[in-house]
């Protein structure tokens, strides 16, 4: 036998895959930022205006905006921001 466990060529597709995709921080690390843009706008603001404040915040490029949720129509970060 090589040694080599039968799917470690799919899980080394799987994480070259999981590399090419843009890096989405996770929802525990963007509650701080909810509460910065929140600041931001005086304490209050649509959904909208909060999701594009913490964006602006955290710098998150377009890549990062464009990767839909599995689930509904919103993006990841959305999800995640939610």
């Amino acid at each position: 036998m090589s040694g080599r466990c039968p799917t470690s060529a799919n899980e080394a597709r799987k994480l070259q895959q999981m590399s090419d995709e843009p890096q989405i921080p996770p929802a525990h690390s963007l509650a701080w930022t909810t509460v910065q843009a929140l600041r931001a706008l005086g304490g209050s603001g649509s959904i909208e205006e909060i999701n594009e404040e913490c964006v602006k915040i955290r710098g998150l490029p377009e890549g990062q905006q464009a990767v839909p949720h599995p689930r509904g129509s919103r993006s990841e970060v959305e999800y995640r921001l939610a």
